[in-house]
């Protein structure tokens, strides 16, 4: 059975515009899980965070029908919320949030993402990214892939970070959802995270996780924001992280 953490860190920020709920479902070896990394300036990040984590769960303990009914569902609800709290307050229109949700069911995994927010299995000493990245950067880095750009340039392009998309009340033009569960095995760690713990390379993350994996998720998630902070990064991001793994 799965035990799963959640924690986060402000970074060097002002504020806390991430947010992230955990809900334990029908039995012991069902969780939801829900990340969000709110945008838009002032306190609309925030708020965009805040009511799309609440509201997504809200609607997925009130839905019915298949898991992938159920996602679909709650995530248009949730971008109806967002909506409504910008037409009662003009001044949160540029407001926004990604939104990173997975069913964890056993060892059956379901999710559905919007925005770069990362869905990552560990295993056999190995990151495998499981959702798709809807920033800018993989398609500068195909750009490379054809000859148009080179690494240095791709890797240094201010477009990297941008989203192609986001929750913001309107049109969610890219989705991604699992068709079908992905099966964890025995040994895989779950990691759930915003974009500030991009401050590490994958191979830090990996070299972090070797040494605390047995020591259970909060230990891991501990270990890792504790590589963060050792970066000192002067922009350092808000960083949210929920971590499933095995007793």
């Amino acid at each position: 059975m799965f035990q799963v953490k959640g924690d986060q860190i402000i970074g060097a920020r002002t504020r806390q515009e991430d947010s992230f709920r955990i809900e334990q479902l029908d039995t012991t070896a069902q969780h939801l899980m829900v990340i969000t990394d709110g945008m838009g300036g002032h306190a609309g990040g925030a708020q965009a965070s805040r009511i799309v984590a609440d509201s997504f769960v809200d609607a997925w303990l009130g839905g019915e029908g298949t898991t992938v009914d159920r996602l679909h569902d709650a995530l248009f609800y949730a971008n109806d919320q967002v909506a409504r709290a910008i037409e009662d307050d003009p001044e949160l229109v540029d407001m926004g949030t990604t939104l990173l949700a997975c069913v964890l069911d056993g060892s059956e995994l379901s999710w559905l993402s919007v925005g770069d927010s990362i869905l990552w299995v560990y295993r056999d000493g190995k990151l495998l990214r499981i959702n798709d990245d809807h920033s800018m950067a993989p398609v500068i880095d195909g750009l490379v892939e054809i000859g148009r750009m080179t690494p240095e340039e791709a890797a240094n392009d201010p477009r990297r970070n941008q989203l192609r998309s986001v929750v913001t009340g309107e049109d969610i033009p890219l989705i991604d959802i699992s068709k079908t569960p992905l099966v964890l095995e025995d040994g895989d760690i779950l990691l759930l995270a915003t974009d500030g713990i991009l401050t590490l390379s994958e191979d830090e993350i990996i070299a972090v996780l070797r040494d605390s994996r047995t020591a259970g998720p909060e230990a891991c998630a501990g270990a890792i924001f504790a590589a963060i902070e050792s970066h000192a990064e002067p922009q350092q991001d808000n960083t949210t992280l929920i971590v499933a793994s095995q007793d």
